[in-house]
């Protein structure tokens, strides 16, 4: 049977057929999940909601994101958004992946939340008036720090700082 590529048939030809689209099925999910990007991920501004505050996140220079174990995908109008998702343990610690924030240099880019060098700056509006801004490099942030005066601050110091949902600033009451 020169050329036939049938599989058997009769009683072992029905295993060897499960068992040959069951591997066929693996290979294919394992395609499929190799071809999966790696974090962080694009942001369609203009088109995703933040998952904090709801607004539709518009500011590249601004913009944040939260990635999941089981890559699910937040997408935040601001750090001050992403920092009071993160202090309000909207996910577990356990389950975050990685978080990422807007090079404010380079608003095209996206660099882990934990490594930016960030500034509260007093010259300049975020989305939710928080006003953090961040940077890749330390160098960028002491030129805003120049241009727009404020604080050097920490992601630590950012995710303390956070207000409970729904308050601001001006309803924040001293310690």
């Amino acid at each position: 049977m020169k050329g036939d590529f049938s599989l058997p048939r009769g009683p072992a030809g029905g295993l060897v057929a499960g068992l040959w689209l069951g591997f066929t099925g693996l290979m294919a999910m394992a395609v499929v999940a190799g071809c999966n990007p790696a974090p962080p991920y694009p942001i369609h501004f203009g088109g995703v909601e933040c998952a904090y505050c709801h607004m539709i996140v518009s500011d590249p220079r601004f913009a944040a994101e939260l990635v999941t174990k089981e890559g699910r995908v937040y997408y935040f109008d601001s750090i001050e958004c992403l920092a009071s998702f993160v202090a309000e343990d909207e996910v577990a610690p356990a389950e975050v992946h990685s978080m990422w924030v807007s090079d404010f240099a380079h608003p095209d880019q996206l660099i882990p939340a934990a490594a930016a060098f960030y500034l509260k700056a007093l010259r300049l509006h975020s989305p939710m008036r928080r006003n953090f801004i961040a940077f890749s490099r330390q160098t960028d942030r002491s030129q805003a720090l120049a241009s727009l005066g404020g604080t050097e601050i920490s992601w630590n110091e950012i995710l303390k700082t956070q207000p409970a949902h729904g308050a601001t600033d001006a309803t924040i009451r001293p310690g």
